[in-house]
């Protein structure tokens, strides 16, 4: 704003003057030819100034206000009424106090007939520290634009799973009835031996297809409710369940607490899931090396401002490439897998505002630690 305001007072030096007009008012002439609107409220908060374009903005959404003869001295709280301009002035006015050095703000103007978007700036006069300098630029366009595009690129994204979820379905269930069809045939040949190794394959196909679509489920329909949730207690639960488990046989899992831990909002259902898909994946890890007995660690830490979960495994570990595509829509590194529960633990973290740290070596293991904000929005 500063840059703008230094260059239209240099132009307006260069422009001559009438008879009557004084070097502010060809000033304001330069501001009027602008399609921004630009308001300057005085002491008080009373109107001095407003351009052509503000005048046309209050038209449209202050037609009564419009009416008057004259602006000036017009309240701030009038100008930028709440039935138009809902909470504008409210945030606006803590500039003039001190409060904030500038306002940069994307606010909506509503009426009846109309629907704007304004990206709202506000700034005390640099000469005149009793001036309240405010601009909106109607940047309604450029953001149906953005959503048209946001719009466009999810229903892409929806195609492109579309076609994943219907190749998979269709691989799951091309070897079920190929196996149904050899079993028939042995039947025939009254090969019992080889009808009950089919069906055995048709069983694991039947399991693997209920997965992928739990997994599917999972990763498309988060609902997410957040409270007030002890993270300790939590890791503790669902160490406590997975512990004897069979794909952990050959893997101790232990617990690193840092008992200063604050409750924070989490939804515990999420994290206890995203939890379990992160244990599973560690096991998976630990059982491709050739360790007696791998090891998991799961610690909880305060960070300043940020809660920090991590967990940590002496597995097979992975290259960089691998870690630079983790989390992302249907990767995986495993055979006969969908990609689907780390699409799920992606969606977690977007839904708790978390960030992820990746540390991980070829043979050296991997330790995922997960940054939660110490306050959270419900």
């Amino acid at each position: 704003m500063k840059i703008m305001t230094a260059q239209l007072k240099q132009t307006s030096e260069k422009i001559p003057t009438h008879n009557n007009q004084t070097p502010a008012d060809s000033y304001f002439e330069i501001l009027d030819n602008l399609e921004i609107g630009l308001f300057v409220f005085g002491e008080n908060n009373l109107l001095k100034k407003v351009n052509r374009a503000g005048c046309q903005i209050l038209e449209l959404f202050c037609p009564d206000l419009s009416n008057n003869e004259s602006w000036e001295n017009t309240p701030l709280e009038v100008v930028f009424c709440n039935s138009a301009f809902d909470g504008w002035a409210k945030q606006i006015k803590p500039i003039r106090n001190g409060m904030k050095n500038t306002f940069h703000r994307n606010m909506t103007a509503i009426s009846e007939d109309s629907q704007r978007i304004y990206k709202v700036s506000a700034v005390v006069g640099e000469e005149s520290r009793s001036d309240l300098i405010v601009i909106l630029s109607d940047i309604t366009e450029q953001k149906e634009n953005e959503q048209h595009l946001s719009d466009l690129e999810k229903l892409s994204e929806k195609g492109v799973l579309a076609s994943w979820v219907a190749h998979d379905l269709n691989n799951i269930l091309g070897l079920i009835l190929g196996s149904a069809e050899l079993a028939e045939l042995a039947m025939k040949k009254n090969n019992i031996e080889r009808v009950k190794e089919l069906l055995g394959k048709i069983k694991a196909n039947v399991s693997k297809m209920e997965q992928f679509t739990s997994d599917l489920t999972s990763a498309t329909n988060l609902v997410t409710e957040k409270c007030k949730t002890d993270l300790n207690k939590l890791v503790t639960e669902v160490v406590s369940f997975v512990t004897g488990q069979k794909m952990f046989s050959r893997t101790s899992i232990s617990t690193n607490i840092d008992y200063t831990l604050p409750e924070i909002e989490l939804d515990s259902n999420q994290i206890s899931q995203m939890l379990l898909h992160l244990l599973q994946n560690a096991g998976d890890a630990i059982a491709k090396t050739d360790h007696n007995l791998g090891h998991i660690e799961i610690c909880t830490k305060v960070d300043g401002d940020s809660i920090l979960l991590s967990v940590r495994d002496d597995g097979i570990g992975m290259t960089s490439e691998i870690k630079d595509k983790l989390f992302q829509r249907r990767f995986t590194t495993k055979e006969d897998n969908h990609g689907y529960s780390l699409m799920t633990c992606r969606n977690i973290m977007d839904n708790h505002n978390a960030t992820v740290d990746i540390q991980s070596e070829v043979n050296e293991g991997s330790t995922f630690i997960f940054k939660f904000p110490r306050i959270t929005n419900i």
